[in-house]
């Protein structure tokens, strides 16, 4: 897509018919055009198109410094007139207008297709805008919820296209759904930030998702389990992060073994172990965090740690956190190693050791004990639609809709030990902590 504020930019067609060779200060005047338009021409291009030496091109009128600022496709503006297209693209037909009044937008595409829509906005009305890393820096601040694929999820987006239908056209029990999905959606991220701003020593968030690593790994995947732990040291001091990654072999799966391996681990750990309560922060995904063989191991967990823990799950589709961003970093530094060396990691601890050179972030090599039986648990009946779990008494868990729901003591469930289960767990008689075993036994 090419962006241009000057509709009448000279092209390479127009410099061969309508400038004159004989008259300078006209070819000056629009050689000066071409670079001060959004299509700015590289240098080699403007002295060939209007005839001039390169260094006529470097100096026409501070080229260097308006093409830096015009190849993004914007002029210079005042701040207050930049935010007012935004604003005004952003509630408009083409933009992104709040659902129903929430305080979120739906993202509907790519953001870099939002923007050059943004960018063509701007250019159509002749307005000034905001180039494309503060655009990005706004939509953020505008809670633009980001989803898989760079779109909004299906649930968002049914609802989008629902609310504007009168009642009648409706499906009620369709709809009811939808305003559960974004009753979670709105009260769970609140909930996430409230923890982070209100932490109080004692207490340590926990923030925890699967990535996966397959940057030239033998063609295939490395799963790592990354853990990022939240703490004050004092009160009212700032919050202080640890990133850590728990990095399984080649071939492990990002299944619920691999979770409970990890916190089998994290009981050690000294800030776990330092901590009163944990507020354990998940996505909603099915496999290894959001099921009934996790929530159930989370009992015994807590019971034989002695800790008072809450697990919070975030909307489905909604699972974008602090996490996928520590991710990000040794994804970045992965790829940057693999096109300078230019040789593949057939080393595990490679990746291990890439890790370690990250500011903040700690990597090891876990060996995941495979049970010879399968770990699992009976389903707990409408865990889906639960968001916020507690670990009670007599091994038994108490799940609310979400975490604010929470005050009101008659809306909770009870839930009772599975009947049929296997987490291939025991206590360390020396320890008294649990550890997993490779054969098919149950928790003493």
């Amino acid at each position: 897509m090419v962006l241009s504020i000057c509709s009448y930019m000279p092209t390479y067609a127009d410099g061969q018919i309508k400038l004159p060779k004989n008259h300078s200060s006209f070819r000056q005047s629009f050689l000066d055009l071409a670079i001060t338009g959004t299509d700015a021409l590289t240098v080699t291009e403007c002295a060939m198109l209007f005839q001039v030496s390169t260094s006529m091109v470097y100096n026409a009128k501070g080229e260097a410094k308006r093409l830096e600022e015009t190849s993004r496709g914007f002029t210079r503006s005042l701040e207050t007139e930049k935010e007012e297209s935004f604003k005004e693209w952003l509630n408009g037909p083409g933009g992104l207008p709040v659902i129903s009044g929430r305080l979120f937008r739906v993202q509907t595409q790519v953001m870099l297709d939002h923007f050059l829509d943004y960018a063509q906005f701007c250019l159509d009305e002749n307005r000034p805008g905001y180039q494309q890393a503060k655009f990005y820096n706004r939509m953020d601040e505008e809670r633009v919820h980001k989803s898989l694929g760079g779109i909004g999820c299906k649930s968002c987006l049914r609802l989008a296209e629902l609310e504007p239908l009168q009642a009648s056209e409706q499906d009620s029990q369709e709809m009811a759904a939808l305003e559960r999905h974004r009753e979670a959606l709105v009260s769970q991220r609140g909930q996430y930030c409230e923890d982070r701003v209100n932490l109080k020593m004692g207490q340590l968030l926990v923030v925890q998702d699967f990535t996966n690593h397959d940057k030239g790994l033998h063609g295939k995947s490395q799963q790592d389990h990354i853990v990022v732990l939240y703490r004050r040291d004092a009160e009212g001091a700032e919050l202080t992060h640890r990133i850590e990654h728990y990095i399984g072999g080649i071939g492990t799966k990002n299944d619920v073994n691999f979770s409970i391996h990890v916190w089998i681990l994290l009981q050690t750990d000294p800030w776990v172990r330092e901590a009163d309560e944990l507020i354990i922060w998940s996505d909603n995904g099915p496999k290894h965090f959001k099921l009934t063989a996790y929530l159930f191991f989370m009992v015994f967990w807590a019971a034989v740690n002695e800790k008072k823990v809450s697990l919070r799950f975030n909307a489905p589709f909604h699972g974008a956190c602090v996490a996928d961003a520590a991710a990000a970093h040794l994804k970045r530094r992965t790829v940057r190693y693999i096109a300078t060396t230019s040789s593949a990691m057939n080393d595990p601890m490679e990746l291990v050791r890439l890790a370690n050179t990250l500011q903040n972030h700690s990597a090891r090599l876990v060996d995941v004990p495979q049970p010879r039986k399968k770990v699992t648990a009976d389903t707990y009946q409408g865990m889906s639609k639960l968001y916020h779990w507690e670990p009670d008494k007599d091994y038994s868990i108490l799940a609310w809709p979400t975490t604010k729901s929470r005050s009101n003591s008659m809306a909770y469930k009870r839930y009772r030990a599975p009947i049929n289960h296997c987490l291939g767990l025991v206590i360390d008689r020396k320890t008294k902590l649990l550890k997993q075993q490779a054969n098919d036994s149950i928790v003493e």
